[in-house]
């Protein structure tokens, strides 16, 4: 069906709002670098995980990961409260798990932002954490005895640690947030790590990209993201080209993860305990506890190994009598109890591909990223699906997302420390007859949120493609087009009558959301672009010089 343009309906009250647009040499960026550098300078990049808080830093020319005070990698994102009020974060929590299940918390990013009635917390009532409830705002939260958490309270006690970790030396900071997010929840995490005096935030998939230098290659080319983490899966499809990058697609289960194949095989050795001993510790959480940690440490092994064991001692804690159980478990055992749970990644990542618009074949490279893409099944599956070499993380620890960051963070303070800034060009949309509406002017200042009603110019139109068009052109097609976003299911009125929303929202220096709603049905599309202002300045200029010299005519 051929999607028809917009016409403008209502004027609405504009806020003064712009995005900077920089025009800055390399020669800059590098003084700059040579400044920092001798002031001891260096740039923080951090990732929330689900399981782990990674951070890392960037000083000179090279990114180095940030060990915790245990000398690991990352800092597990758990939190564990005590009857005394106080509470344990981190590593310190992680051998008392089995004794405080209930008032130990995890897993709370991807809750942040969330209603309790929302379809996907209903269709996966069964995988909720025990301690999750429903508050007066019906807001998804946890419970602990009589007291109430927000999912910001519970990060809030981890994130706290990484305030040691920035001494007055650090110069900027960066912090991930998932491809999913809505901007309601990107205001929700931004309050929450406002004290860390981050700069911006940036998608997991941006920073993936910069970690493992998969943007310093060709150019014009569809990327798609494959993460598995801990709790959550997540498949986006980005395209890269001139500069620059954005997020076409992403698909999205925050219930499917790590965490959910250790269930899996936890499920599995319980039976076999009961067949064999008749005894069923799903009846006792403590138990159950300490057989997913062995479970977990089982599943990494048979991702190097052919065959694991499993060894339970005392796995009845409460028991006078001493039980022991132990076997073994191969690989094909293993990918037989999760080949299902992995398919249904699969399936998500054609529905990414189908509401993206692409396929198969316009995807140039496959990035796998997340702890549980080490098992082989997965590397499998995926390479099968896309049919072509998979790449995979080449650092050395699970922390690529905070490397990605720490290396943006030194891009981006170099850049909006220059002075040399400049606002010559608009946002607007393409209306009929082939002309821009102008929604963001030049001389505008952040913070930026700026809405318009268009309505539809043909009766009975049931689909509309707006087009954002960067530039001065009052002519469409003589601007820069930064990106397209297609509203279907429009319900078939009379032309004029239909009400279309568009928000144009410009809060990080970097990040422009759009949000395209139509006022009868209530549906809703909305578009993140990353990077929207790493134009070619060539190309812009170009536009700029044509459209001056035309108006020189008259």
């Amino acid at each position: 069906m051929m999607l028809h343009k917009l016409i403008k309906k209502v004027s609405l009250t504009q806020s003064n709002m712009v995005k900077y647009f920089c025009n800055i040499q390399v020669k800059d960026i590098n003084q700059q670098r040579e400044v920092d550098q001798k002031l001891e300078k260096y740039y923080l990049g951090i990732h929330l995980g689900n399981t782990n808080l990674y951070s890392a830093k960037k000083r000179y020319d090279t990114p180095f990961k940030i060990p915790n005070s245990e000398n690991q990698n990352g800092i597990l994102s758990y939190v564990s409260f005590l009857n005394d009020g106080n509470s344990l974060d981190g590593q310190s929590i992680k051998d008392l798990i089995q004794m405080k299940i209930n008032s130990t918390f995890y897993g709370a990013k991807r809750f942040i932002g969330m209603k309790f009635d929302d379809p996907i917390i209903l269709q996966n009532s069964e995988k909720l954490p025990k301690n999750i409830v429903r508050n007066q705002n019906g807001d998804v939260c946890f419970q602990f005895d009589n007291q109430i958490l927000t999912p910001e309270q519970v990060c809030q006690k981890f994130i706290s640690q990484l305030k040691q970790i920035a001494d007055s030396n650090c110069e900027s900071k960066l912090i991930t947030v998932p491809d999913y997010y809505n901007d309601k929840q990107r205001e929700i995490f931004l309050e929450l790590v406002q004290d860390l005096n981050i700069r911006g935030l940036r998608n997991q998939s941006t920073s993936v990209l910069y970690a493992n230098d998969h943007l310093n290659q060709q150019n014009n080319r569809l990327i798609a993201i494959y993460h598995l983490g801990g709790y959550t899966f997540n498949i986006s499809i980005i395209h890269f080209e001139d500069g620059f990058y954005d997020i076409k697609e992403t698909q999205s289960d925050i219930f499917s993860g790590g965490e959910e194949i250790n269930n899996l095989l936890s499920e599995y050795i319980a039976k076999q305990i009961l067949s064999q001993t008749g005894i069923d510790i799903t009846r006792c959480e403590s138990a159950i506890q300490n057989l997913r940690d062995v479970t977990e440490k089982a599943k990494c092994e048979l991702s190097q190994n052919d065959i694991a064991n499993i060894n339970l001692e005392y796995f009845l804690p409460n028991s006078i009598e001493r039980r022991c159980f132990s076997c073994s478990i191969t690989r094909l055992q293993f990918e037989e109890i999760c080949q299902e749970f992995l398919e249904n990644t699969i399936r998500l990542c054609e529905k990414c591909l189908k509401d993206s618009g692409f396929s198969k074949d316009n995807i140039d490279k496959v990035i796998l990223t997340g702890g549980s893409t080490r098992i082989p099944l997965v590397q499998k599956l995926v390479s099968e699906y896309f049919g072509k070499q998979i790449y995979q993380n080449n650092l050395q620890f699970d922390g690529d997302k905070a490397m990605g960051n720490a290396i943006l963070s030194e891009t981006f303070s170099q850049l909006f420390k220059n002075k040399n800034f400049f606002i010559p060009f608009n946002l607007g949309i393409e209306i009929a007859g082939g002309c821009v509406y102008w929604m963001v002017e030049r001389s505008m200042k952040l913070p930026i949120k700026v809405s318009q009603v268009f309505s539809t110019n043909i009766d009975n139109q049931t689909s509309v493609s707006i087009k954002i068009i960067l530039g001065v052109n009052p002519q469409a097609n003589q601007n820069k087009l930064l990106y397209k976003i297609n509203l279907t299911d429009i319900k078939p009125l009379p032309k004029g009558v239909p009400e279309i929303k568009i928000t144009l929202t410009i809060k990080d220096k970097d990040i422009l959301v759009v949000n395209v709603k139509d006022m009868n049905s209530l549906k809703e599309q909305e578009a993140i672009i990353e990077s929207y202002s790493n134009v070619n300045q060539e190309e812009l200029e170009k536009i700029n010089e044509h459209y001056f010299n035309q108006i020189d005519r008259f």
